[in-house]
């Protein structure tokens, strides 16, 4: 997975921030939501799933299924391609 051309992601003070260079708009992502892109971009799901229990302590079962909303989300929006 990766992100579009003309979409941007720049981290901020509380996370980062995805930008639609497109349609002009803009996702604000907190912590949790920026580490789990990053890992979902460099490494997959899974990774991403396994960073956040690791950085958070939370259940895989939640962090998955936290991972799997936002790669949902990001392919709904039309940031990301396959």
């Amino acid at each position: 997975m990766r992100l579009r051309e003309d979409v941007s992601a720049v981290e901020t003070d509380g996370g980062g921030v995805v930008l639609d260079g497109r349609a002009g708009t803009y996702w604000q992502l907190n912590n949790s939501g920026w580490l789990a892109l990053n890992a979902v971009l460099q490494s997959g799901q899974d990774v991403a799933a396994a960073t956040l229990v690791a950085r958070y302590s939370v259940a895989y079962d939640k962090a998955i299924a936290d991972v799997r909303s936002l790669i949902d989300r990001l392919f709904e929006a039309e940031l990301v391609l396959r």
